[in-house]
């Protein structure tokens, strides 16, 4: 254990063997070869990093004084404490102890906890010194100090009479430039949501628990050991948010990293805004949902260089992040939790809506209710949801017709709104059918060249030309739609409004697929498509709806000339396109568009097929030959036919495959951050999930050879969600887990290979061992349905990216889209037993039958 610093007053409380903690045990020597391959240096000999956190009520107390309560404390301090050395100190410190109204979290630091820090530590260490010290014993004082240990020695108190500092149950993650007052309104709302203690919640803020006067010098090793190890022990990030329009915090150059770190070790984010930031949200939900949409799309987490030269560390912590989980997939991860949030606060603010309309009955009520209903609808689906948003349309369309006529304006948009949130489910027959009535009511009660009615128009051309197989029929009359409406939009709007770029993107993505390809067709779509690019590149901002889409369509377009002209830079250039799309990273971007799930099978598709066909190109992967000779595997008929696919193959052959992408090394799975591997590191203790320790007891005596996982949250709460962009991504079903094994040898990394390296009965026997642990947890958890009603599934590889075993036992009362899209390669556990079972017998006929655990 590391040495507290200093007596019981400074018996901070560190991590217990961090370095056993960081990278978990192992049975194999090559595995700790690489982990200190990975972690040249042992992080033992760095400093520990504080885990005490401020009592809210101190916060408060605070910001509401200037620090005048803390100054008043030290100076009874002074007056009891029998040194007299000590006495005069804090005499000397209380002076000046105070700020005025409106002050920041930097200027907190400056006036008032910086000098203090530096003070006590001089001074301290000066009269230590004085005394003398005992030969080969580390004086108390020669550390520095942080405020917070300053408060834990003197014992400070907060405005309830509970210990100011604590151990830390909030990680908390905040502007420097923000009012510090805006700042504890926001940790306060929070708590009270959550329904926290003020005398049992503690919050880490880094201003007052590191020590200020020497954290320029502490090593960028410290940042990726300590930091993020205190991170993952107390389990729960708070991001505080000043702005739903313009998030500072978002632009910290130390954003990146404290939320890197927070996904990195499996701890829960959450967000905090203050009242008066929810209720500016409410009202901009109310007047336009277009500025919503704009500022919520905006909202990014930044690599920190638009606020100036970043230093050493930060330049490292940029590129640790690029080359592991990179910004935009951060950015993501961030965007999904604030928007979570804010459907939160939207759903309230309509309940509310609704109630004061009962209880006053007025008619100015129920209009702000109807326009705010209609706007969280469109929110909500725009973040992926569609039953929820259809419904409240479908209630509002009516409520609209029976109040004002089918031919009211508002009915016509709402009608409108109905048709897109069908388009987006993929039900376009019923889209195409409501479009053309909202077409007709927009050209009868609107005129022909409102703008309404030509943004209908356009509708009704985009979802005729979405229809597979698209006949000659609907694409004349798709085609002649959009030329016409993009007519009317240019004299409307001009040419390079991006209301009329926007359709000139959809017309050339219609002309990009048509039914009867030509040169003439695909030169038209790419002068169109570069048009549409080139204006909202230019005018819009980089995250925008309407710039992501067109630029989806222009590598779409791509996609499609590659394929009729087998010219292979266009591939490279569509490949690269949807790369930056990505962020120049692999990983899926985490945006509500309903075709980047396509558009990513496409591209694989096309490079599977037509990569082997290049001159001299290497030859075909396995991963290639699965999918074409196996491309459903969700019965032992299947897997076995998969199998012998894999033996004729060559095991040997997808070994080297493995090794050669640095899945494995020494015949076991590898646990760094690139190529990464969740369940690889979760197995051998390189990382952990904190909220699901309690979940462990379930397996019972497994728990030493297998463990328990969960998705992300937001994957959870998005099971039901029907969009094409969360369909495959989502968690299968209401409650869903998965069981890993702690066994990383390579030929337990998927169950294709069971069996293929050690023999057929060793094989078996891991797989009905696996099947015990599982259903062992399933009985013993408690909440679950009874065993009858619990599905176990295995995904073979390669129609599973994850390259490490992972079983899904999932609820199978509660079912999502994501499962039933993907059954075709969902593999009942049984099924996998039975197909091993056949193996044996054909190999061993008369022992197959003795087989058990």
């Amino acid at each position: 254990r590391t040495r507290p610093r200093g007596g019981h007053y400074l018996a901070l409380l560190s991590l217990a063997s961090p370095w056993q903690r960081l990278h978990g045990p192992s049975s194999s020597s090559g595995l700790r070869r690489r982990m200190s391959r990975e972690f040249p240096e042992d992080p033992e000999s760095l400093p520990p990093c504080p885990t005490w956190g401020c009592s809210l009520a101190f916060l408060r107390d605070f910001a509401d004084t200037g620090g005048r309560s803390v100054a008043e404390q030290l100076k009874a301090t002074a007056e009891t404490t029998q040194d007299s050395w000590l006495r005069e100190l804090l005499r000397r410190e209380t002076m000046g102890f105070q700020l005025g109204r409106g002050f920041t979290m930097s200027q907190a630091c400056k006036a008032v906890i910086l000098p203090r820090s530096k003070s006590f530590r001089s001074n301290i260490a000066r009269r230590c010194g004085s005394r003398g010290s005992k030969k080969g014993v580390k004086q108390p004082w020669s550390s520095s100090l942080s405020f917070a240990e300053i408060a834990v020695m003197l014992e400070l108190k907060d405005k309830l009479g509970q210990p100011a500092f604590g151990k830390a149950t909030h990680f908390v993650s905040h502007s420097w430039n923000s009012d510090f007052q805006y700042f504890v309104d926001a940790l306060s709302l929070f708590s009270d949501s959550k329904g926290l203690r003020e005398d049992e919640a503690y919050f880490w803020v880094d201003v007052f628990v590191i020590n200020q006067s020497t954290v320029e010098n502490l090593p960028q090793r410290w940042w990726s050991t300590r930091f993020m190890q205190v991170i993952q022990l107390i389990g729960k990030t708070v991001l505080v948010v000043d702005s739903w329009q313009n998030i500072a915090c978002m632009q910290r150059a130390w954003l990146p990293w404290e939320m890197y770190c927070t996904i990195a070790s499996g701890a829960r984010l959450e967000i905090a805004m203050r009242l008066e930031t929810l209720q500016e949200f409410e009202l901009a939900l109310v007047r336009s949902y277009e500025s919503v949409q704009i500022a919520v799309s905006s909202m990014v987490v930044s690599d920190g260089q638009a606020q100036g030269p970043l230093n050493e560390d930060q330049r490292k912590i940029n590129k640790e992040i690029d080359r592991t989980i990179g910004f935009t997939q951060l950015s993501g991860l961030v965007q999904v939790r604030l928007h979570q949030r804010l459907m939160e606060v939207a759903k309230k603010s309509l309940e509310e809506k609704r109630n004061k309309e009962n209880v006053e009955g007025s008619a100015a009520r129920r209009e702000e209710r109807q326009t705010l209903q209609l706007h969280v609808a469109i929110f909500l689906r725009e973040r992926g949801l569609i039953k929820e948003p259809e419904a409240s349309l479908r209630s509002l369309h009516k409520e609209l017709v029976s109040e004002f006529g089918e031919e009211d304006k508002c009915s016509i948009n709402c009608l409108n709104q109905i048709a897109i949130t069908l388009h987006k489910a993929g039900r376009l027959d019923e889209a195409s059918a409501m479009h053309l009535k909202c077409f007709g009511l927009c050209q009868s009660t609107l005129g022909r060249f409102h703008e309404d009615t030509l943004q209908s128009q356009a509708n009704l051309a985009a979802v005729l030309g979405a229809q597979k197989p698209l006949s000659d029929q609907d694409f004349k009359t798709a085609r002649a739609l959009h030329m016409s409406a993009i007519a009317g939009q240019e004299d409307l709007h001009g040419p390079n409004d991006p209301r009329t770029l926007c359709s000139v993107s959809s017309l050339a993505h219609l002309l990009s697929h048509a039914p009867k390809l030509s040169a003439d067709i695909l030169d038209e779509a790419e002068d169109y498509h570069a048009r549409a690019c080139e204006f909202l590149t230019r005018t819009l901002h980089r995250q925008h709806p309407l710039r992501l889409t067109a630029l989806l369509n222009q590598a779409l377009h791509w996609l499609a000339r590659f394929s009729f002209e087998g010219h292979d830079p266009l591939l490279d250039r569509a490949s690269a396109l949807l790369h930056r799309l990505h962020g120049g990273r692999s990983e899926r971007l985490v945006l509500a568009n309903p075709e980047m799930v396509e558009t990513e099978r496409l591209l694989h598709e096309t490079l599977s097929n037509y990569r082997p066909r290049i001159p001299n190109g290497p030859c075909k992967a396995w991963k290639a030959v699965a999918m074409a000779h196996c491309p459903e595997v969700c019965s032992a008929c299947q897997f076995r036919h998969m199998r012998r696919c894999l033996a004729k193959f060559g095991v040997d052959r997808l070994h080297a495959e493995l090794v050669a992408e640095h899945v494995i090394e020494e015949d076991f799975l590898t646990t760094y951050w690139q190529p990464f591997n969740l369940y690889a590191r979760l197995g051998s203790g390189v990382a952990s999930q904190p909220k699901m320790r309690s979940c462990q007891t379930a397996l019972g005596a497994y728990q030493d050879r297998y463990l328990i996982a969960s998705n992300r949250p937001e994957l959870d709460l998005m099971w039901e969600s029907e969009d094409p962009a969360w369909i495959g991504r989502t968690s299968l079903s209401k409650r869903h887990v998965t069981l890993t094994s702690k066994e990383l040898h390579w030929e337990w990394f998927n169950v294709l290979t069971f069996g293929l390296v050690s023999g057929l009965r060793r094989g078996l026997m891991k797989l009905q061992e696996i099947k015990c642990a599982a259903f062992h947890w399933a009985s013993h958890i408690g909440g679950w349905p009874p065993m009858d009603q619990v599905g176990f599934f295995l995904v073979t590889y390669p129609h599973t990216s994850v390259k490490s075993l992972h079983l899904h036992i999932l609820d199978m009362n509660f079912l999502g889209p994501s499962f039933l899209k993907f059954r075709h390669k969902h593999l009942a556990l049984e099924a996998a037993i039975e197909a091993l079972q056949a193996e044996l017998a054909e190999l061993e006929p008369r022992h197959s039958s003795r087989v058990a655990l």
